[in-house]
């Protein structure tokens, strides 16, 4: 009897030191996943700590070569820290590994308005091109991380990009377009100016980065 009781301790033992064993080693549950640190990095985006959220998305993507979203979140993180071509790059990087969604191109879009600020060069029309894109595939679009860019900030975006380019009219139109917008009348002799202004208005009253 005492070694059938000696042997029950023993069992009973070993299953304690399991489950203690499976406590401090965090179990299956507690296992990171693409998925999971993606989901960690938009929500410590959307807290405006883009740092971090950078450290999440390149974490998820040192997990796995698929990690796509991960690619536009570090893209979204960069452009929220001013890193403009950086932004671009991973944008087009998430792009070209067939990110399908309207996100990427939206930041890219805001990237090449902002990066076309500075050199004067083809990111005009390269932002130009990302916002048409991104409203071909969204065209009430709202970032899902930040509702305060949307479809009226790409509409800006390709008013503001279609005057520089000298096309007038379709930045007239693209002022017609948004919900604050006063198209103005292509007739008077100060329509270039009058147009401006009113595209320099808008940029002050919509929420564009």
């Amino acid at each position: 009897m005492a070694r059938s009781g000696s042997r029950g301790w023993c069992i009973t033992f070993l299953v304690a030191l399991s489950v203690l064993g499976g406590c401090f080693n965090g179990g299956d549950d507690d296992k990171q996943t693409c998925e999971s640190l993606t989901a960690e990095g938009w929500a410590t985006f959307e807290a405006g700590n883009f740092s971090s959220a950078e450290s999440d998305f390149h974490a998820a993507i040192s997990l796995s070569a698929d990690c796509v979203e991960a690619r536009n979140g570090v893209g979204w993180c960069q452009l929220r820290q001013g890193w403009l071509e950086q932004a671009i790059e991973w944008f087009d990087l998430a792009l070209s590994l067939g990110l399908s969604t309207a996100d990427p191109h939206a930041g890219k879009a805001i990237a090449c308005r902002d990066v076309g600020r500075d050199r004067k060069d083809d990111d005009y029309a390269e932002a130009i091109a990302s916002a048409q894109a991104a409203l071909e595939i969204a065209p009430r679009y709202v970032f899902g991380h930040d509702d305060t860019i949307d479809w009226r900030d790409l509409r800006l975006i390709l008013a503001q990009c279609y005057f520089h380019e000298g096309e007038y009219e379709l930045a007239n139109a693209e002022v017609d377009s948004l919900d604050e917008g006063n198209p103005q009348d292509q007739a008077s002799e100060t329509f270039v100016e009058d147009l401006l202004g009113e595209i320099q208005r808008l940029g002050t009253v919509l929420s564009s980065p």
